[in-house]
């Protein structure tokens, strides 16, 4: 039956989780516009005294409260219709005030000014800085305490954000919208004027500029437009989910992002760009800051916030999960979005879990059955919310996977929802209209605008992209189930003849394993699948050995069912990763995969240190027989570094060990997790500058950097005939024609 039109009070299109500006739907009388104003002016004069702000949460809305105690406004969502037509004056300072005051007024935002909240990830995470543009940044990177560091103190005003799903991309981006909005009220004269934009509308054929232009008159209400605001260097463009555009022409687009970041913005203004890390393949060309996961520290940190004066008890119980060797429940422990819903359970009185799937069907049901529970909806919807419930999880389980079926983003026109069937015709369905309006008013959905063929049409988006991830996983098991040959959603190149050949410059990173864009989704199925788990993980082995191994580590290796198929799939990983028949870049997949699934070669033992307990690897060893060997170089090798030459070139040697790998990622987890990398026992004085990173990390390799830099100004050859030799990219050309043009003092500096 369709939905009963709601009553006037309620707002439909207002889409505060994306969006800043909003389209009011109300006309409000003079006394209301007067009381919202007065309101306004004293939000912005608190703020400008650098005023708290807190969400205060109600049974049906939230309260925004700015100030403290003694002196405190508190603003309504119901209110910030009323902005919009406040910010209709042909005043433009007005309007910008207004704008910037909608960062606050917003939950999605003013959350992160105090309380950190569940299902966004909740506290920053640990950032390191890296550029390798930048001779002047130790390799190990430079840690952060927050991402404004990179853009302040580095100078590093144009970066990508990267880190796994629900590592807090998109959270580090609203907290410096807050931020920004905030400083730019204080300061109107040099603070940046915050922007935000969804990566996932870029879908169509237009270029940045416009893109950026189109969603700048759509959200924003301000006098000037973008490209004016830009030419005054004034603004800091956040631009969120990188990974979120169109599978097909991915690198095309992010190539054309690239030209705009490094060409054709502007001086001054800032850009800030997010993505998943797996999907990232150095692109945009520019300073990476990657999040870190979260360590014990943070973990309590997250807990004494989430839970008060419980925050004790709940902990012990969590860190005896951490101190059970559960590799699954450390990863998720380990992830903010996770940890969050983790924390969410102890808060319900469920036990911990370290299914991921598990965790993922706590939070959508929980959201939409707390919405049927509040008596916002109709008695149509209600009545059986049970039934409800079933019909909205399917609907939306073919929606999602309808949206990433296209390809064309994680966004859905309304348009294209219409042709999407939302159930089996002998089950219960709701209409196209129910499905949106239960699902935005649960915050599963929220109402945006796309561009499709140049024509705006409205559309929907899930808040997270895990969300829509999770209920596309549901859908796709479903039809697997069914019988449906899904292989074309994860079938992948992986041997040597399948790849072109290519010629890579020094130091140019290989390309990331070759994916399809469902990863996540066929991940996450498999942590669905319960008792057909086996038979799913088997099929998905047929085409890809790499994702097979990661469905097996998120369905868990223990199970007694899954044991045999694991022990198989990690001897075909190690198979795979030695065999000169693949491709190098599928031998890496399969050797990351082994890092997930368990290397048969890297099983963890418990020891005891110092009265403590701690886990290691004992590595597995090489023999190595006696004879004589070859070291260094001659002095002749043009190729080797100044350390490589020796005139002792040969030697003998004895019957010696050596450990088969490097120091594996998972070895170094163990030490870190045991807490050595900030034990200062384990560092050589030399090592602890490394860690910390700076000029000071390496005092030979700066002295290098300004001998080069001398021999590039005193030498006959021109920059550009050394770019070309040495086939410098754009950025790295650049980068040394600044350096060349610094005075000696500066270069020193």
């Amino acid at each position: 039956m369709p939905r009963k039109p709601n009553p006037p009070k309620r707002v439909r299109d207002i889409t505060a989780q994306r969006d800043v500006v909003m389209r009011d739907q109300h006309n409000y009388t003079t006394a209301d516009l007067t009381r919202v104003e007065s309101q306004l002016d004293q939000i912005i004069a608190l703020l400008r005294h650098d005023a708290t702000v807190r969400v205060e949460r109600a049974a049906r809305a939230s309260v925004i409260v700015v100030g403290d105690a003694n002196d405190a406004v508190r603003f309504a969502p119901g209110d910030m219709s009323a902005l919009g037509q406040l910010q209709r004056t042909d005043d433009p300072r007005r309007r910008e005030e207004i704008y910037l005051a909608r960062f606050v007024l917003t939950e999605t935002y003013a959350r992160w000014d105090r309380d950190y909240l569940p299902l966004a990830g909740l506290l920053t995470p640990a950032m390191r800085l890296s550029d390798r543009g930048d001779q002047g940044l130790s390799a190990a990177g430079v840690a952060l305490k927050d991402v404004r560091q990179a853009l302040t103190d580095f100078h590093k005003t144009r970066l990508v954000i990267l880190g796994e799903p629900g590592a807090g991309k998109t959270t580090t981006l609203h907290r410096l919208a807050l931020d920004l909005a905030r400083e730019r009220l204080r300061d109107p004269v040099n603070g940046k004027l915050p922007f935000r934009a969804d990566l996932f509308k870029f879908a169509d054929e237009r270029n940045p500029s416009d893109f950026l232009r189109d969603e700048w008159e759509s959200t924003t209400g301000l006098t000037d437009s973008c490209g004016q605001t830009a030419a005054h260097g004034q603004v800091c463009f956040l631009l969120d989910g990188v990974n979120q555009m169109p599978m097909a022409d991915r690198s095309q687009r992010i190539e054309r992002w690239a030209h705009w970041a490094n060409d054709e913005l502007p001086p001054g203004n800032w850009a800030v760009f997010t993505c998943r890390s797996a999907d990232y393949k150095t692109g945009l060309r520019l300073p990476e800051v990657n999040v870190q996961s979260l360590d014990r520290d943070r973990m309590r940190a997250y807990f004494d916030l989430r839970f008060g004066d419980r925050a004790q008890e709940c902990w012990d119980d969590f860190e005896k999960r951490l101190q059970a060797g559960d590799d699954r429940f450390d990863r998720l422990a380990e992830n903010p979005f996770m940890l969050s819903l983790l924390a969410d359970r102890r808060a319900e009185g469920k036990a911990f879990t370290d299914n991921r799937a598990l965790l993922m069907d706590d939070l959508a049901n929980g959201l939409i059955e707390r919405e049927l529970r509040e008596g916002r909806q109709p008695d149509t919807l209600t009545a059986d919310p049970r039934g409800t419930l079933n019909a909205e999880m399917h609907a939306l389980s073919r929606l999602a996977f309808a949206m990433q079926a296209r390809g064309e983003g994680t966004g859905l026109t309304h348009a294209l929802a219409q042709g999407v069937e939302l159930g089996e015709r002998d089950q219960a369905q709701l209409t196209l209209p129910e499905v949106f309006d239960l699902a935005t008013d649960a915050t599963v959905l929220e109402a945006t605008t796309l561009t499709r063929k140049g024509k705006s049409e409205p559309g929907f988006a899930f808040y997270h992209h895990l969300l829509q991830e999770y209920f596309a996983a549901r859908e796709l098991l479903r039809a697997f189930r069914a019988g449906k040959n899904l292989s074309k959603h994860w079938r992948v190149p992986w041997r040597t003849w399948q790849f072109l050949p290519q010629r890579f410059a020094p130091g140019e990173r290989l390309e990331s394993p070759p994916t399809t864009g469902w990863e996540e989704t066929v991940i996450m199925a498999a942590g669905l699948a319960g008792k057909d788990a086996p038979r799913f993980v088997s099929t998905v082995r047929k085409d890809n050995l790499p994702l097979a191994g990661r469905c097996l580590a998120e369905a868990g290796t223990e199970r007694t069912e899954l044991k045999t198929l694991a022990d198989e799939t990690r001897a075909a990983l190690l198979i795979r990763q030695r065999s000169p028949a693949a491709h190098l870049r599928a031998r890496i997949d399969a050797g990351l995969a082994l890092g997930e699934v368990g290397h048969p070669e890297l099983g963890p033992q418990k020891f005891e240190l110092d009265g403590q307990p701690v886990w290691a690897i004992v590595p597995p060893m090489q023999p190595v027989p006696d004879g004589e060997f070859i070291r260094g170089s001659e002095r002749t090798d043009k190729r080797a570094y100044r350390d490589e030459y020796t005139t002792e070139r040969r030697v003998t040697l004895t019957v010696f060990s050596i450990a088969r790998y490097p120091v594996t990622n998972a070895e170094y987890e163990l030490f870190i997790d045991a807490g050595g990398y900030r034990t200062d026992r384990w560092w050589s004085d030399a090592g602890r500058k490394w860690k910390q990173g700076g000029p000071d990390a390496h005092k030979d390799a700066m002295e290098d950097w300004l001998v080069y830099r001398k021999r590039i100004q005193t030498s006959k050859e021109t920059m550009e005939q050394r770019a070309k030799r040495l086939r410098w990219t754009p950025p790295t050309y650049r980068y040394w024609k600044e350096v060349v043009q610094l005075s000696d003092e500066q270069a020193q500096d």
